[in-house]
C-alpha cells in the first residue's frame, strides 16, 4: 500500500514542503532531516506538503520532479552534510495525479550521526540530530532537548550492535533468556479480544442501521488485543492520542491502529466511547474492497485492533480473479503480525512505561480460515512446499514479550503467534524466514 494513503508526522516521517535541493539552505533542511531520520533508526521524509496543515502544496512545484530529487542529488546532499555517511534511498509515489518525492533512510546506527559541517542557520557543524517532541509535542528534527531523546538514541545504537554479536546467539541464546524472562499470560489479555468484538459488533451493527455503512461482506478477520502490564502512569483521554500517534511506527502504508483524526469522511474519525477512543473504519482503503477497520484505545494501556483480510479486499488480487475466502498470504501473516508488535512496543514507550519491568501480553484471534489455501501471492516466488485446506475456522494465539527486548528479537515471537496457524495448514516455514520477514519488516524494507 501506498506511503501516502495517508500523511502524518510521526518520529519516524518527516513532511516537507517542495525545497530546491540545489539551493543551499534547502539542501542544509533535507541534510538535517536526514541525519535525525538516521538517528532515529530509519524513517522517511516525504516532499511535496504543507507540514502544518498535511495538505498538498500546489505552489513551488518541479516542472520535473524527478530530475529535482534524483537519488544521486539526494545522496550527494546527505553524503556532504552527515558523519559518518550513510546511504538513502529516493522513491517516487503518485498521489491525486501529483508525482511525490519520498527519501528512505534506512536503519541500523550502532554510533549516533552528526553533521559534518553547517550552513547559516538551519544546520550547526559537528551537531547530533534527531526526531524530538518540541512543548507543544509537535515533533521535529533538532538536538536532544530531554534525557529521553538521548535515552532513546543510545538504547537504539545498543540495540543495533546487539543484532551484530551474531545469528548463532540471537536465534539460540537469546530464545532461552526471553522464555525465562516472561511471565505468564494474564486471562486479561483474551477477555479484552472479546470486549473488543463486542464493541465491533455493536458499533458495525449502528452505522449499518443508520444507513452510513452498507452491509458488507466479511470473510476473515485478524483481531489483536494488548495489555501493557507494568509501571507507568494511565494517560488523560484528552491527549492519549496525540501521545500515542507522534510515536506510531510507520512500517506499512496502513499501520496498525491507523490514524484517521485527519480523514476527511467524518464518520471515520475517533470518538469516545466508555472511557476510551475508538474509531471504525470502512470501505476507505485506498487499495482494498470491502475493507474494514475497527480500533479501540483506552488510558489504562489497552489496545484492540480488528481489521479485513488483505486477501479478500485487496484489488491486485481481485483483479487477478482472486476470489474471497479463498486464500492466505503467509508473508502478510508474518508482516502484519510483526508491524502490530513494534507498534505496540512504540505506544508502550509513549506511555513512559518502565522499560526493566513492564511487559506486553498479545493476543490474536484469525477467524474465516476453513476451506482457504495457504499461499503467497504478493511474492509469488516464495512457495510452501507441502500443506492442505484449512479444516478449523479460528485459531487464537498469545505471547507476552518484555519492553525491553530489542528489535532484532521479535521475530521469536512472530513465530510464537503465527505458528498455531501455520499448523492448521499443516505447514510452516523456517526460521530464516520468519526472521527476514520479520526484520524487513520492521526496517521498512519490505
Amino acid at each position: 500500500m501506498s506511503r501516502l494513503t495517508t500523511i502524518s508526522e510521526t518520529f519516524d516521517t518527516e513532511i516537507k514542503d517542495w525545497l530546491d535541493p540545489t539551493n543551499p539552505a534547502h539542501a542544509a533542511k533535507i541534510a538535517r532531516a536526514c541525519i535525525a531520520l538516521r538517528n532515529n533508526n530509519g524513517g522517511q521524509l516525504i516532499f511535496g506538503f504543507n507540514d502544518k496543515t498535511l495538505q498538498k502544496s500546489v505552489s513551488g512545484i518541479p516542472a520535473d520532479v524527478k530530475q529535482t530529487y534524483h537519488p544521486d542529488v539526494i545522496q550527494q546532499i546527505v553524503s556532504r552534510f552527515a558523519l559518518p555517511k550513510f546511504d538513502v534511498e529516493i522513491v517516487f509515489e503518485d498521489k491525486d495525479g501529483q508525482t511525490h518525492p519520498i527519501v528512505l533512510v534506512k536503519n541500523g546506527i550502532e554510533s549516533p550521526v552528526m553533521s559534518r559541517s553547517a550552513y547559516e542557520n538551519e544546520i550547526r557543524q559537528n551537531t547530533v540530530y534527531v526526531r524530538t517532541l518540541s512543548s507543544n509535542d509537535k515533533v521535529s528534527s533538532a538536538e536532544p532537548k530531554t534525557p529521553d531523546d538521548w535515552n532513546r538514541l543510545i538504547r537504539i545504537c545498543f540495540d543495533n550492535r546487539e543484532a551484530d554479536i551474531g545469528r548463532f546467539f540471537r536465534r539460540h541464546i537469546q530464545a532461552i533468556a526471553i522464555e525465562l524472562k516472561q511471565l505468564s499470560i494474564t486471562p486479561a489479555v483474551e477477555e479484552f479480544l472479546n470486549e473488543g468484538k463486542a464493541q465491533f459488533d455493536a458499533r458495525m451493527k449502528e452505522k449499518i442501521a443508520e444507513g452510513k455503512i452498507p452491509p458488507m461482506p466479511i470473510n476473515g478477520l485478524r483481531e489483536v488485543s494488548l495489555i501493557i502490564q507494568g509501571d507507568f502512569e494511565p494517560l488523560p483521554v484528552k491527549h492519549l492520542l496525540d501521545k500515542l500517534f507522534v510515536r506510531q511506527p510507520r512500517y506499512t502504508g496502513w499501520p496498525a491502529w491507523i490514524n484517521s483524526q485527519g480523514f476527511t469522511n467524518l464518520e471515520t474519525r475517533p470518538y469516545v466511547k466508555k472511557g476510551g477512543w475508538e474509531a471504525l473504519i470502512a470501505n476507505e482503503h485506498y487499495a482494498d474492497k470491502n475493507a474494514i477497520d475497527f480500533w479501540r484505545i483506552e488510558p489504562t494501556g489497552r489496545f484492540y485492533v480488528l481489521r479485513t483480510f488483505e486477501d479478500d479486499t485487496a484489488f491486485s488480487l481481485l483483479n487477478r480473479n482472486g476470489k474471497p475466502g479463498e486464500l492466505l498470504d503467509f508473508l502478510l501473516l508474518i508482516s502484519r503480525t510483526a508491524e502490530i508488535l513494534g507498534t505496540g512496543k512504540a505506544f508502550a514507550e509513549a506511555f513512559g512505561a518502565n522499560l526493566k519491568n513492564t511487559k506486553l501480553e498479545f493476543a490474536f484471534r484469525l477467524t474465516g480460515l476453513k476451506g482457504r489455501t495457504i499461499c503467497c501471492w504478493v511474492e509469488p516466488g516464495r512457495r510452501i512446499i507441502q500443506s492442505v485446506k484449512a479444516e478449523d475456522s479460528e485459531v487464537i494465539s498469545k505471547c507476552s514479550i518484555p519492553l525491553e527486548i530489542p528489535q532484532s528479537a521479535l521475530w521469536q515471537s512472530v513465530k510464537t503467534i503465527t505458528q498455531p496457524v501455520f499448523d492448521i495448514f499443516g505447514s510452516g516455514v523456517g526460521d530464516s524466514i520468519i526472521e527476514e520477514i520479520t526484520n524487513n519488516t520492521l526496517n521498512r524494507s519490505l
